[in-house]
């Protein structure tokens, strides 16, 4: 099946410039416009687990913590190796007082956290010791 992102012949870098647009209008309190466009990215290019965590933080911030889940479970199915979904899904699970699978996720994003990422590592161990035994 062909992408959109194929089909109209998009480049990684111009996927990437929009990305970034929408990244800056999120931090920006933008949040709707943000959510516009991850939602274009990812109608363009549904392989990217970057633009499911985004809207995964979009749902979050939009208190809705079931499309939250939603995607940042895509996110994981995209790019399981990955711990940034994880830690992501971990935090609502943490809202939604489910100590259990927040731990769970905690724990596998931290074996899959790389050593030279301090800050990802150093909020998930924090998140972790918050939920106590």
């Amino acid at each position: 099946m062909k992408t959109l992102k194929a089909l109209r012949g998009y480049t990684d870098e111009e996927l990437q410039t929009v990305s970034q647009i929408a990244y800056y209008m999120m931090m920006q309190g933008k949040l709707e416009d943000a959510k516009t466009l991850f939602e274009g990215l990812v109608a363009i290019d549904p392989s990217q687990e970057y633009y499911f965590r985004a809207l995964g933080v979009l749902a979050q911030k939009a208190e809705d913590s079931n499309l939250a889940l939603r995607h940042f479970g895509y996110a994981i199915q995209l790019a399981p190796d990955k711990p940034d979904g994880y830690v992501n899904r971990a935090e609502i699970f943490i809202y939604l007082d489910d100590q259990d699978k927040a731990r769970a996720d905690l724990k596998d994003a931290l074996e899959k956290i790389q050593r030279n990422d301090q800050m990802l590592s150093q909020k998930t161990w924090a998140l972790y010791r918050s939920l106590g035994k």
